[in-house]
């Protein structure tokens, strides 16, 4: 049988179903986030939530097939990189 649109994986957890592409979209935007606390020396967190979210909206446009929950997701990982950064010195 032939499907038109994207294949995904997904990974199942006690019921709970998630998609190995969002998994990948929240783990940039944690990486990216702490990449630029590294880098930036201080606990702002405008620019470590501002830069990943502006990298997934780049790859969400370039890709021209825009879904905004990838870009959720991305923004989700700077968020949680920021919070544990800022709250917890993690």
């Amino acid at each position: 049988m032939i499907s038109s649109g994207a294949c995904t994986e997904e990974f199942n957890l006690l019921g709970a179903t998630l998609e190995y592409d969002k998994i990948l979209h929240f783990e940039t935007g944690f990486i990216i986030s702490d990449l630029t606390f590294h880098f930036q020396n201080n606990d702002d967190i405008l620019l470590p939530i501002v830069i990943p979210t502006a990298f997934g909206l780049g790859k969400e446009l370039i890709d021209g097939d825009f879904d905004w929950r990838d870009l959720g997701y991305t923004f989700l990982g700077a968020v949680t990189r920021s919070v544990l950064k800022v709250n917890f010195k993690f």
